[in-house]
């Protein structure tokens, strides 16, 4: 790979890795410390940093899969994988179903999940530090 496509793609990846990793923990902190208008406002700074998340996820694996082969990526992004789908069981799941069905009991499931959520947009970042 060339070396500016290797940097582009380091860079947006080691973005939407730390931001994703921020918007777990600022929704996280806002839904608990923040009300009215401020609670809204961060509700609309998450959704839009959402989504450029994943605009700079595709555009980040776009330059890599378009370029070059990288099993020690694959690898670190494939755990990536993993934690998200473990994260959105426990941390939306548990939600869910306490929204669902008011049954609070699973409330202690939805930091874990938010923090296996997190996990997995810090292992993007640590992957692509790692490229070479």
């Amino acid at each position: 790979m060339q070396s500016s496509a290797l940097f582009h793609a380091k860079a947006f990846l080691i973005f939407a890795g730390l931001f994703g990793c921020e918007a777990i923990l600022f929704g996280a902190w806002s839904s608990h410390g923040l009300s009215g208008q401020e609670q809204e406002w961060a509700e609309i700074a998450i959704r839009y940093q959402s989504l450029h998340i994943l605009a700079l996820l595709i555009l980040g694996l776009t330059f890599l899969v378009t370029h070059r082969s990288n099993i020690q990526l694959g690898r670190l992004l494939k755990i990536s994988g993993y934690l998200w789908l473990v994260g959105i069981l426990l941390f939306s799941g548990s939600l869910s179903i306490m929204a669902a069905f008011s049954f609070t009991n699973l409330g202690f499931l939805t930091p874990i999940g938010g923090i296996t959520l997190a996990s997995g947009w810090l292992v993007i970042a640590i992957s692509a530090i790692k490229l070479k």
